[in-house]
């Protein structure tokens, strides 16, 4: 028997679907396949003479050999299951089951009392409001000096907090002069009441470093925001099923032509990740130590490493991944 045959198979694929503004989505679907590495070896060995299909309700799609890994074009559909199954050259197979995320999002408005914008942190709600979700947030994909942040959520993973709070960060500096100047100027009493208790929890929330994990329950409860805020903001009134997310970098846009009143805008571009919960564990291990994603090849103990491979290792999870623009508008 050939040694490299005595060596894990590792299977990574994760099947992927995405709303970006004004892109196309792209529905080919990849597939690597290869040999673990053993510690003499310099690289991995690809495997190309397997036979790999995903199959979903009706519908099998193969995957073909291209280019040093294996694809596939189809476009998963939300909140459908699929079963993964390669057969390798000497007959072992390896299967997998994925569950595609529902097509979710998040939305966020900055927090309002009467005309004066009282935080540059944006309370977000995540819908449909009665889903279990596994959250991943970064900068928008154009932007990746946007590397830390900062929220309420229970649910985040602290694996990644660095020293530091959120008013250590220029940006957050900025803003909080800008806010003391307007309480000099025209802000009312409510208005002052409503930033000490709002805007000063945020200046006070931990950095997390490159990313936010979260796990957000269904039907879910901050239990902490809620009762602080009572003001209306076109209509939305931010409440205990929502969170503050705020970064490190933000975009200051010019007001439009004919705008009434002097304020300023600002645009907090990220992309948010909604990972099914096995491509969660699978990233969080491998991330927590300092890997990339695609490393779990070079790893020589696989004991403390998740995965969901039968007859193997690696991961067959799935994603949908969209990019949001938050506007935080500061009245003066």
């Amino acid at each position: 028997m050939d040694p490299l045959e005595e060596m894990p198979v590792v299977v990574n694929c994760v099947l992927t679907r995405a709303r970006v503004i004004d892109k196309d989505e792209i529905p080919v679907q990849e597939l690597n396949l290869f040999y673990a590495k053993r510690p003499s070896d310099n690289e991995y060995v690809t495997i190309s003479d397997a036979v790999v299909k995903v199959s979903g309700p009706g519908q099998t799609y193969d995957f073909v050999w291209n280019g040093g890994k294996w694809i596939s074009t189809f476009i998963p559909e939300f909140g459908t299951e699929y079963t993964l199954d390669v057969t390798l050259p000497d007959g072992k197979r390896l299967s997998a089951r994925t569950v595609v995320p529902q097509e979710m999002y998040i939305s966020g408005v900055p927090v309002y009392s009467g005309r004066h914008c009282c935080s540059s942190a944006t309370y977000y709600r995540v819908e449909p409001r009665d889903q279990e979700a596994f959250i991943w947030i970064t900068g928008a994909e154009d932007r990746p000096e946007i590397r830390r942040f900062c929220t309420n959520h229970p649910g985040a993973d602290d694996s990644n907090v660095v020293d530091g709070v959120w008013q250590d960060l220029p940006i957050a500096v900025s803003v909080r002069d800008n806010y003391n100047n307007i309480f000099n100027d025209t802000l009312e009493e409510a208005d002052r009441d409503l930033w000490m208790k709002f805007g000063r929890m945020c200046l006070d929330l931990p950095i997390h470093k490159d990313y936010l994990r979260i796990h957000h329950p269904a039907s879910f409860d901050n239990g902490i925001t809620g009762h602080l805020i009572q003001n209306i903001y076109h209509g939305y009134s931010p409440s205990a099923d929502g969170f503050i997310l705020a970064a490190d970098s933000i975009d200051a846009i010019d007001p439009p032509a004919g705008s009434v009143g002097r304020y300023t805008t600002y645009r907090l571009p990220i992309r948010t990740y909604f990972l099914s919960q096995e491509y969660d564990l699978y990233l969080s291990k491998i991330i927590g130590r300092g890997l990339h994603s695609d490393e779990f090849a070079e790893m020589y103990s696989m004991d403390e490493y998740y995965t969901n491979i039968e007859g193997g290792l690696g991961v067959f999870g799935s994603m949908f991944y969209t990019e949001s623009f938050s506007y935080h508008y500061i009245y003066y």
